[in-house]
C-alpha cells in the first residue's frame, strides 16, 4: 500500500485525496480543461453565447473607425480596424473538426472579411 491508513495520518491522507478529487473536479468540469465537452466556466458568465465576444468587437471597430475620422491616414487604427474585423468574421465561419476546412461562411462575415480586406489594403 502506498500510504499507512492504520495510523496518524489517516485523516491527512484522506483530505489530501479530497482535495485532490475536487481540484481535478474544478479543473475539468468548470475550467472546460481537457475535452471542454460539457461547458466551461465563460459558459456560466457568458451563457455559452458569443455575442458579447462579438460586440467587444464592434466596440473596437468604432472606436478604430472614429481615429480613422479625426486621421484617415493613421495607420495603427487600419490595423485595429483589419484586425478586429477579420476577428468578428472569424465567428461566423463553420470548420469541420477533423479536417479543420472552412464549411459554411455566413452572410455577416463575408461582409466583414471584405471590410477587414479593404482596411489592409488602405
Amino acid at each position: 500500500m502506498l500510504f499507512d491508513l492504520r495510523g496518524k495520518r489517516r485523516r491527512v491522507v484522506q483530505v489530501v485525496y479530497s482535495l485532490l478529487a475536487a481540484s481535478f473536479l474544478i479543473g475539468f468540469v468548470f475550467f472546460g480543461v481537457g475535452t471542454g465537452g460539457v461547458g466551461s466556466i465563460s459558459d456560466l458568465f457568458n451563457g455559452g453565447s458569443s455575442s458579447s465576444v462579438t460586440s467587444q468587437f464592434d466596440d473596437q471597430i468604432n472606436a478604430a473607425n472614429e481615429q480613422l475620422k479625426r486621421n484617415p491616414n493613421n495607420t495603427d487604427a487600419l490595423l485595429k480596424l483589419a484586425e478586429n474585423e477579420w476577428l468578428k468574421a472569424k465567428s461566423g465561419v463553420q470548420t469541420d473538426p477533423t479536417t479543420g476546412q472552412p464549411t459554411s461562411i455566413s452572410e455577416e462575415a463575408h461582409t466583414d472579411l471584405g471590410q477587414a480586406a479593404d482596411a489592409w489594403a488602405k
